[in-house]
């Protein structure tokens, strides 16, 4: 089901954009950036999460070129 429908606004041409999704217990909040430090806070709902199993996740990003390969 759909949670937030909000247009992000007017993009900078050839910007990255970042999207940022945080949680407090059960509230999420979804913001975007255009420069990875201002943020707009697009909107916020309710969920609760039923966390059912844990693992690790790791990756790695770059601003300039390809993000070197993780082994």
């Amino acid at each position: 089901s759909v949670k937030i429908n909000t247009p992000i606004g007017s993009l900078p041409s050839q910007a990255p954009v970042w999207l940022r999704i945080t949680r407090q217990g059960d509230l999420w909040t979804h913001e975007t950036s255009f420069d990875g430090q201002n943020w707009t806070q697009n909107g916020s709902f309710s969920e609760q999460l039923a966390i059912t199993a844990v693992g690790l996740f790791g990756g790695n990003f770059s601003t300039s070129g390809p993000a070197p390969v993780t082994e």
